[in-house]
């Protein structure tokens, strides 16, 4: 890859895993400690983050750099983009929050005990 598709690369994944997460760019600004107007320009490809700003969006989103960095091939099924979105959005949320869910799901999922 060159360097402009690797500067655009990070973008669209910083950008996928910020909407996933369901953050505002402003919101995910002031999580990461920039500004608008630089995430801005990170998820349009204009300029490749420092590698302090790459740890501090790897570190909000709960992922590692190469989550940023490696080329991700697309999923291949509409299933597998949900599956991917969610897992995105949940590395954002506390545990708590990961076990709750679990625990919604599980209940709306699994058959009651006189159906099986």
């Amino acid at each position: 890859m060159e360097a402009g598709e690797i500067k655009r690369h990070v973008g669209s994944r910083v950008r996928q895993l910020r909407t996933a997460a369901g953050l505002s760019q402003a919101a995910f600004a002031r999580r990461v400690s920039l500004t608008q107007r630089a995430v801005s320009g990170i998820e349009r490809g204009l300029y490749m983050p420092s590698v302090e700003t790459l740890l501090k969006i790897t570190a909000a989103f709960g992922v590692g750099a190469a989550t940023l960095l490696e080329p991700k091939s697309n999923p291949t099924t509409p299933r597998d983009a949900a599956i991917d979105a969610l897992c995105t959005y949940l590395r954002s949320r506390r545990a708590e929050d990961v076990r709750r869910l679990h625990r919604v799901a599980r209940a709306m999922f699994e058959p009651a005990a006189g159906e099986r």
